[in-house]
């Protein structure tokens, strides 16, 4: 397969007669694979055209259940889209252990099993499909600057061992990550794009698959806990989340998450250890506020030279009763900043009993709402979708959607059959009423018309389309220069030489020279492309003839080069 960018190639070919085709705004495998059958192409819009007709006529969206499993706590949080509306049905948590440990995860997983399936048996909650949100402080999370490529090529380049490794430029072995990636913006002007990309560790993530697995329920989503809260924040209209900072503050885990340019920036705040276990109790202590505000003030000082946007608003996220005591001393050292309480919940139907008897702050729901406030589309284009609405960590990912679809087509023909068998049913008692002989007869002459009609329809579209090809074909052999054999050959050899790691911008043919423009992540790609013609008898005395390192904004380099080649007469 070959290995395209997602700016378009075009192929220029000069012969000696001046002729020139050329092929805009079509790759080179286009280009050379005038022989594959038009009707693949019929059957994929049609597939297509199926998958948009069961999306509007049934539901294809799962709706997930929230979890999030903290050492000391679990929070279970479901809800409902009404007209357009989220309802929260059940909020739900539950106290596992007085202490707050992470090392009780690994020791004694089946206390947090049990505890699952007491929460979800005891609330009467039917749904088995769960979305369970991970510490942010497990994740790395960085935005990338790559070559602007397609989807395809992305996914492809991916696959070359060394390729995350170079660009985020972190020491570990990345082979022991699940790692997500999304194109989230593309600078045309530049040739660049912009990828976010998150990694958890495999061994972090069985972790927490284990329990929810051992408590017989259907994991679809691992999502990281900061997502979540962007989704629950844009479901409130009035609220611009361009720019907006969240301030999470808990015993788990301390950062502000601002969301820049639809893009989300996640800075730690460090909290000693000895005091995260009693982290209310020094919420009121000046030592601390003031280690917290410094902290916060140096960080949005640095966002903001960066990115040339004021922070003008911090909302507030925690599961400590008294956090309102640290807010007011924030603000007092703080003052140009507005720091409140936030709450996600305003724009959501909550109905107030759900609070009764929890007695951490609400704002604690916030991971667990947002992540039961997405659904699973399971005909999704995650290419399409908003960042906080398709990261999923799970290593099978694509083939959990695989079986919720063929779920979902078991329920649809299974529906099919039962509609065919009642249309059956009752078609059958019109004929036992007395009508058989005059519907039969009738019935008969129908079908042999439609049978005559769909022959000779069927008869017509043949000829028709026959020929219309003919046409098209009298017309190209028109255009293209005399020798297209050569042409076409000497393009099939380039195309089926393309290793991983090469793309290429341009190929031009000017008489008996062929020239090559492309780029390559490392010169050893480009020495394996170039390898792969010896011994050709398209082509001969292959040659680079220019090589060049580009630098990337994220400090990696990327290799353009140029190759001249003689085509061999034949």
């Amino acid at each position: 397969m070959v290995m395209m960018q997602q700016k378009p190639l075009n192929i220029l070919v000069n012969n000696s007669d001046n002729h020139h085709v050329v092929v805009p705004e079509q790759p080179v495998t286009e280009h050379i694979s005038s022989d594959i059958p038009k009707e693949r192409q019929s059957i994929k819009d049609l597939i297509e055209k199926v998958k948009a007709y069961i999306k509007e006529r049934y539901c294809t969206e799962h709706q997930v259940v929230g979890i999030e499993i903290q050492p000391d706590i679990i929070r279970v949080a479901e809800a409902r889209e009404i007209n357009g509306k989220w309802k929260i049905e059940k909020l739900v948590s539950k106290n596992v252990l007085n202490s707050f440990n992470f090392d009780s995860f690994r020791k004694n997983p089946k206390l947090y099993s049990d505890a699952l399936i007491e929460v979800f048996s005891k609330n009467k909650i039917q749904n088995r499909n769960v979305a369970l949100a991970i510490p942010a402080s497990l994740a790395i999370t960085k935005t990338i600057s790559l070559p602007l490529m397609g989807k395809d090529s992305l996914d492809k380049a991916t696959k070359i061992p060394s390729f995350w490794q170079n660009l985020v430029q972190i020491s570990e072995n990345l082979s022991d990550y699940s790692i997500y990636y999304k194109i989230t913006k593309e600078i045309t002007a530049k040739k660049e794009m912009e990828v976010l990309f998150v990694a958890v560790k495999k061994l972090d993530l069985d972790i927490y698959k284990q329990i929810v697995l051992s408590a017989n329920l259907n994991l679809v989503v691992i999502d990281v806990g900061c997502f979540p809260i962007i989704n629950l924040s844009k479901l409130k209209e009035d609220k611009n989340i361009a720019n907006e900072a969240i301030l999470k503050i808990g015993k788990d885990e301390n950062y502000l998450e601002i969301m820049e340019d639809g893009k989300p920036y996640i800075y730690d705040i460090f909290v000693p250890e000895n005091e995260k276990s009693y982290l209310g109790e020094y919420f009121e202590h000046q030592t601390f506020q003031v280690r917290f505000a410094s902290q916060l003030k140096h960080i949005i000082s640095k966002h903001e030279d960066k990115f040339k946007n004021k922070i003008r608003e911090v909302n507030v996220i925690s599961s400590e009763k008294n956090i309102s005591k640290l807010i007011s001393g924030l603000s007092d050292k703080i003052v140009e900043i507005k720091i409140i309480q936030t709450n996600l919940f305003e724009k959501l139907d909550v109905d107030e009993k759900l609070f009764d008897g929890i007695t951490e702050d609400r704002s604690a729901f916030a991971i667990t709402s947002g992540l039961a406030t997405r659904k699973i589309e399971i005909f999704a284009d995650e290419s399409k979708k908003q960042i906080s609405d398709a990261i999923n960590l799970l290593p099978n990912a694509e083939g959990i959607k695989s079986d919720l679809r063929a779920a979902f087509y078991s329920k649809v023909t299974l529906g099919a059959i039962v509609a065919l068998c009642s249309l059956i049913v009752t078609f059958y008692s019109l004929f036992s009423a007395g009508q058989y002989s005059s519907n039969y007869k009738e019935i008969s002459e129908f079908n042999n018309l439609s049978r005559q009609y769909s022959e000779k329809n069927k008869l017509y579209k043949e000829l028709t389309e026959n020929g219309a090809h003919l046409n098209r074909l009298v017309k190209f052999s028109a255009e293209i220069p005399a020798n297209q054999a050569l042409i076409i050959s000497t393009l099939k050899q380039v195309s089926s030489n393309i290793p991983d790691g090469v793309w290429l911008e341009k190929i031009k043919i000017d008489k008996n020279l062929l020239i090559i423009e492309g780029r390559a992540f490392e010169e050893n790609n480009i020495i394996e492309f170039t390898k792969a013609f010896e011994g050709s008898d398209v082509v001969e005395n292959l040659i680079i003839t220019n090589m060049k390192s580009t630098p990337l904004e994220n400090g990696g380099m990327i290799k353009d080069f140029v190759m001249n080649a003689n085509i061999i007469k034949k």
